[in-house]
Protein backbone atom coordinates (compact mmCIF):
# COMPACT_ATOMS: atom_id res chain seq x y z
CA UNK A 1 0.00 0.00 0.00
CA UNK A 2 2.77 2.32 0.76
CA UNK A 3 4.49 1.38 -1.94
CA UNK A 4 1.98 2.42 -4.33
CA UNK A 5 1.00 5.52 -2.46
CA UNK A 6 5.08 6.31 -3.01
CA UNK A 7 4.92 5.69 -6.54
CA UNK A 8 1.65 8.00 -7.43
CA UNK A 9 3.56 11.15 -5.54
CA UNK A 10 6.64 10.37 -7.51
CA UNK A 11 4.36 10.24 -10.62
CA UNK A 12 2.43 13.65 -9.41
CA UNK A 13 5.16 15.35 -8.81
CA UNK A 14 6.86 14.40 -12.24
CA UNK A 15 4.32 15.67 -13.67
CA UNK A 16 3.83 18.73 -12.07
CA UNK A 17 7.49 19.51 -13.02
CA UNK A 18 7.12 18.05 -16.56
CA UNK A 19 6.25 21.88 -17.96
CA UNK A 20 8.92 23.57 -16.19
CA UNK A 21 11.28 20.98 -17.42
CA UNK A 22 10.34 21.56 -21.20
CA UNK A 23 9.33 25.28 -21.20
CA UNK A 24 11.80 27.96 -22.67
CA UNK A 25 12.36 30.89 -20.75
CA UNK A 26 11.34 34.31 -21.60
CA UNK A 27 14.44 35.25 -22.77
CA UNK A 28 15.11 32.68 -24.68
CA UNK A 29 12.00 32.93 -26.62
CA UNK A 30 12.50 36.41 -27.03
CA UNK A 31 16.46 36.28 -28.32
CA UNK A 32 15.22 33.43 -30.77
CA UNK A 33 12.46 35.83 -31.98
CA UNK A 34 15.12 38.48 -32.16
CA UNK A 35 17.19 36.35 -34.06
CA UNK A 36 14.85 35.18 -36.67
CA UNK A 37 14.05 38.83 -37.36
CA UNK A 38 17.79 39.23 -37.99
CA UNK A 39 18.18 36.31 -40.29
CA UNK A 40 14.80 37.26 -41.82
CA UNK A 41 16.86 41.00 -42.82
CA UNK A 42 19.67 39.11 -43.63
CA UNK A 43 17.73 36.90 -47.09
CA UNK A 44 16.35 40.22 -47.83
CA UNK A 45 19.64 42.15 -47.91
CA UNK A 46 21.20 39.51 -49.75
CA UNK A 47 18.38 38.38 -52.40
CA UNK A 48 20.34 39.54 -54.96
CA UNK A 49 23.24 37.49 -54.01
CA UNK A 50 23.83 34.03 -53.28
CA UNK A 51 27.15 33.68 -52.52
CA UNK A 52 26.81 36.51 -50.03
CA UNK A 53 23.73 35.19 -48.06
CA UNK A 54 25.46 32.21 -47.57
CA UNK A 55 28.77 33.70 -46.04
CA UNK A 56 26.22 36.49 -44.50
CA UNK A 57 24.63 33.23 -42.91
CA UNK A 58 27.87 31.33 -41.81
CA UNK A 59 29.17 34.45 -40.35
CA UNK A 60 25.95 35.40 -38.23
CA UNK A 61 26.29 31.44 -36.73
CA UNK A 62 29.59 31.69 -36.00
CA UNK A 63 29.80 34.66 -34.34
CA UNK A 64 26.39 34.51 -32.66
CA UNK A 65 27.13 33.78 -28.50
CA UNK A 66 24.58 30.40 -28.98
CA UNK A 67 25.36 28.91 -32.46
CA UNK A 68 22.88 26.20 -31.55
CA UNK A 69 19.87 29.09 -31.52
CA UNK A 70 21.33 30.95 -34.55
CA UNK A 71 21.17 27.79 -36.40
CA UNK A 72 17.45 27.51 -35.02
CA UNK A 73 16.39 31.30 -35.99
CA UNK A 74 17.78 30.41 -39.69
CA UNK A 75 15.63 27.39 -39.72
CA UNK A 76 12.88 29.16 -38.57
CA UNK A 77 13.19 31.88 -41.13
CA UNK A 78 13.59 29.45 -43.97
CA UNK A 79 11.23 26.70 -43.18
CA UNK A 80 8.34 28.74 -40.87
CA UNK A 81 8.85 32.63 -41.82
CA UNK A 82 5.45 34.19 -40.72
CA UNK A 83 6.92 37.29 -42.63
CA UNK A 84 4.88 37.52 -46.15
CA UNK A 85 7.63 39.09 -48.46
CA UNK A 86 10.24 36.39 -46.73
CA UNK A 87 7.73 33.51 -48.08
CA UNK A 88 6.75 34.86 -51.40
CA UNK A 89 10.88 35.53 -52.20
CA UNK A 90 11.93 32.15 -50.63
CA UNK A 91 9.40 30.52 -53.11
CA UNK A 92 10.14 32.98 -56.64
CA UNK A 93 13.73 32.32 -55.60
CA UNK A 94 14.44 28.46 -54.34
CA UNK A 95 18.41 29.29 -54.70
CA UNK A 96 18.55 31.62 -51.34
CA UNK A 97 16.76 28.65 -49.19
CA UNK A 98 20.14 26.60 -50.85
CA UNK A 99 22.53 29.29 -51.11
CA UNK A 100 21.40 29.70 -46.79
CA UNK A 101 21.61 25.92 -46.13
CA UNK A 102 25.01 25.74 -47.48
CA UNK A 103 25.99 28.59 -45.11
CA UNK A 104 24.39 27.01 -42.29
CA UNK A 105 27.08 23.91 -43.04
CA UNK A 106 29.86 25.70 -43.38
CA UNK A 107 28.64 26.88 -39.80
CA UNK A 108 28.76 23.24 -38.58
CA UNK A 109 32.20 22.82 -40.23
CA UNK A 110 33.24 25.68 -38.55
CA UNK A 111 32.16 25.44 -35.05
CA UNK A 112 32.92 21.57 -34.85
CA UNK A 113 37.00 22.52 -34.29
CA UNK A 114 35.60 23.74 -31.62
CA UNK A 115 32.49 22.41 -30.10
CA UNK A 116 31.77 19.11 -31.80
CA UNK A 117 28.82 18.80 -29.67
CA UNK A 118 27.61 22.22 -30.57
CA UNK A 119 27.97 21.24 -34.30
CA UNK A 120 26.27 18.03 -34.13
CA UNK A 121 23.32 19.59 -32.27
CA UNK A 122 23.33 22.44 -34.83
CA UNK A 123 22.65 19.17 -37.43
CA UNK A 124 20.13 17.79 -35.49
CA UNK A 125 18.21 20.62 -35.51
CA UNK A 126 18.62 20.69 -39.23
CA UNK A 127 17.14 17.56 -39.94
CA UNK A 128 14.54 17.89 -37.04
CA UNK A 129 13.46 20.28 -39.56
CA UNK A 130 12.34 17.55 -42.40
CA UNK A 131 13.20 19.93 -45.07
CA UNK A 132 15.26 17.45 -47.75
CA UNK A 133 16.35 20.87 -49.72
CA UNK A 134 17.46 22.45 -46.76
CA UNK A 135 19.33 19.15 -45.35
CA UNK A 136 20.74 18.50 -48.75
CA UNK A 137 21.91 21.43 -49.20
CA UNK A 138 23.61 22.16 -45.18
CA UNK A 139 25.33 18.80 -45.87
CA UNK A 140 26.56 20.29 -49.28
CA UNK A 141 28.10 23.10 -47.15
CA UNK A 142 29.23 21.47 -44.39
CA UNK A 143 31.35 18.94 -46.91
CA UNK A 144 32.61 22.02 -49.19
CA UNK A 145 33.56 23.87 -45.77
CA UNK A 146 35.23 20.40 -44.35
CA UNK A 147 37.02 20.18 -47.55
CA UNK A 148 38.13 23.75 -47.55
CA UNK A 149 39.78 23.56 -43.98
CA UNK A 150 41.58 19.90 -44.67
CA UNK A 151 42.89 21.28 -47.82
CA UNK A 152 44.41 23.92 -45.61
CA UNK A 153 45.54 20.87 -42.96
CA UNK A 154 43.25 21.60 -40.32
CA UNK A 155 42.19 18.92 -38.36
CA UNK A 156 38.38 18.59 -38.03
CA UNK A 157 37.00 16.21 -36.49
CA UNK A 158 35.19 15.29 -39.36
CA UNK A 159 34.91 11.79 -37.87
CA UNK A 160 32.50 13.07 -35.02
CA UNK A 161 29.69 14.89 -37.48
CA UNK A 162 29.94 11.28 -39.40
CA UNK A 163 29.12 9.52 -36.26
CA UNK A 164 32.13 7.76 -36.08
CA UNK A 165 34.23 7.28 -33.04
CA UNK A 166 36.57 10.39 -32.03
CA UNK A 167 38.49 8.03 -29.20
CA UNK A 168 41.74 7.15 -30.49
CA UNK A 169 41.91 2.27 -30.08
CA UNK A 170 45.33 3.00 -27.99
CA UNK A 171 46.61 4.88 -25.28
CA UNK A 172 48.78 7.61 -26.15
CA UNK A 173 51.65 7.07 -23.90
CA UNK A 174 53.71 3.80 -25.06
CA UNK A 175 53.16 3.05 -21.70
Amino acid sequence: MMKNFFAAAVLAFGLALAPAMLAVSPAAAQGSVEMQAEVEALILANQDDEAALELAISTYITSAEDPELATQAVIAALVNSQNPELVQLLIEKPGLKLAAGRGIGAAIAIVALTNPTAAENMLALVQASGDQTLIAAVVEGRDAQTASLVGRGVDTGADVLEGEESTPEEAASGN
